[in-house]
């Protein structure tokens, strides 16, 4: 199954595990890639399923403007601007993302062959790679203001994410 099909339902069962179950939030998990991966709308979104699911599914979305030209490091800038300016609805959608993004990364590794991994040439390029997602998503969770640092959710990602840098 893609990544395009578990990803939400992925997501979705890591809020519900750590007790977000609020109904526009879980609309909006199992939604928050259709914009990017779909030809869907936001106007779609606001006209199914309403202002506040829409709202959500919006902050978490890449805006193609940010990205032309751009280098990673201003996409990611951006992406951490747009996340500390989210509700705490999407920084905590983000934030599942981002656990499920990263451990779905760490499997990958640890299961494909050398010589099956895409993402680099060399294992020395594959551990830098790997070493800047960490570091872009520990700067990324930083930016999550409106996430109480003790929130179960948020330290087991910067658990993860401090055990391998």
């Amino acid at each position: 199954m893609s990544k395009e099909r578990t990803n939400p339902v992925a997501v979705v069962s890591i809020l519900r595990e750590f007790g977000y179950c609020e109904d526009a939030l879980i609309k909006a998990a199992f939604l928050h890639d259709v914009v990017e991966d779909t030809k869907i709308t936001l106007p779609d979104i606001l006209q199914i399923f309403g202002e506040e699911v829409e709202l959500i599914v919006s902050e978490v979305t890449k805006k193609d403007d940010w990205y032309e030209g751009a280098t990673r490091k201003i996409k990611k800038e951006h992406e951490r601007l747009a996340i500390y300016t989210a509700s705490r609805n999407g920084q905590l959608l983000k934030l599942a993302d981002s656990i499920h993004n990263t451990v779905s990364l760490l499997k990958d590794y640890e299961t494909t062959s050398y010589a099956d991994r895409s993402f680099a040439a060399t294992k020395t390029l594959q551990m830098h790679y790997m070493i800047l997602y960490f570091t872009e998503k520990e700067k990324l969770y930083k930016a999550m203001t409106k996430i109480d640092n003790e929130e179960p959710m948020l330290i087991y990602a910067k658990t993860i994410i401090e055990g391998l840098l």
